[in-house]
């Protein structure tokens, strides 16, 4: 009888652990999903100001070359 006590204990708290194991695993895994959304983010951003500056560099051009004209 004691020996089913002490198996149910033992495999109450092995579930515990695994369970504390699978919170840490899920936090570990969202913090690293954060960090990449933010670095693709970064490159929108950055690709997105690229292209700003590359129409205007186009626009301050062809205005050079209108008054050239």
């Amino acid at each position: 009888m004691w020996i089913y006590l002490l198996y149910g204990l033992i495999s109450v708290m092995a579930l515990k652990s695994l369970l504390a194991l699978m919170s840490q695993h899920k936090k570990y895994h969202t913090y690293l999903l954060k960090q990449e959304l933010a670095k693709q983010e970064a490159e929108l951003a950055e690709q997105a100001a690229a292209e700003k500056l590359e129409a205007q560099l186009d626009a301050a051009s062809s205005k050079l070359e209108k008054r050239a004209a």
